[in-house]
């Protein structure tokens, strides 16, 4: 097992063509390899913000999905991975994804798969170089930390996920055909914080949970993840197996480690 991790996308080339990265592409995986994968598009008209985070246009959504990812050694230097996709705001059933990840020496990974290049609709080979983010203690606790919490339920057609890790958190919810997601950063109290969104969360210690990403217009409640490891104001830290209520959606937190 190892320890969770944030990863974030440097490029995608599909092959011959150049690399290049036209998306924030940010995975949370968590100890127990659950995940939550959001690629937004960069800004693709003039005056666009840098992210959208008022819960559109819905074209700067690339593309988003969560499930378990299953890592097995293929060779010596080299893993294999497959991502299930328990939501997907793609399709309701998607293809195989699956890709060989090999370190490299300015300690990078790169990925390499098939798949179906969304501008062509043809099976391409393609590259994707990753590199694992620095997790840090935030607020006021002493060691890092990882939630996650899932919700499935499918006579309502709801099934979503959310992923904190450290000072990161992602959340997708799908309800029927649509999709919504969200991503937040612990920002430091004496970072300038005036352009924190109206979602923006504090435990008064030291700095603030603020909404980076917004698209779609349900609620994904990703202030669940954000209790310390102890009590805060009085209210237990949640733990492994708590169900909690969002609105009239249960969530139940399926994993947490602190390290």
């Amino acid at each position: 097992m190892s320890l969770p991790a944030a990863s974030k996308r440097r490029s995608i080339r599909w092959l011959p063509n150049e690399a290049i990265e036209p998306t924030s592409t940010l995975v949370l995986t968590s100890r127990n390899q659950h995940f939550v994968d959001l690629r937004i598009f960069k800004p693709l008209v003039p005056g666009e913000p840098d992210l959208p985070n008022e819960g559109g246009p819905l074209r700067r959504l690339d593309w988003a999905f969560s499930g378990i990812a299953t890592v097995t050694e293929d060779r010596p230097g080299c893993l294999h991975s497959e991502w299930s996709h328990e939501v997907d705001s793609r399709s309701d059933n998607p293809d195989k994804d699956e890709g060989d990840l090999i370190p490299q020496r300015d300690g990078s990974i790169l990925e390499i798969g098939r798949m179906v290049n969304p501008s062509t609709g043809e099976m391409t080979d393609y590259e994707e170089v990753w590199e694992d983010l620095e997790v840090e203690v935030t607020g006021g606790d002493t060691h890092r930390i990882c939630i996650v919490v899932g919700t499935v339920d499918d006579v309502r057609g709801i099934r979503g996920k959310i992923v904190r890790v450290g000072q990161w958190c992602q959340g997708i919810l799908k309800v029927g055909a649509v999709t919504s997601v969200e991503r937040w950063h612990w920002a430091p109290r004496s970072s300038d914080t005036s352009t924190a969104s109206k979602g923006e969360q504090s435990n008064g210690s030291g700095g603030d949970w603020e909404r980076v990403v917004k698209t779609g217009g349900a609620y994904i409640p990703c202030s669940l993840t954000f209790m310390s490891g102890t009590h805060l104001n009085g209210v237990p830290a949640t733990e492994e197996n708590d169900e909690l209520k969002a609105g009239d959606t249960t969530w139940k937190v399926v994993e947490k480690y602190v390290w």
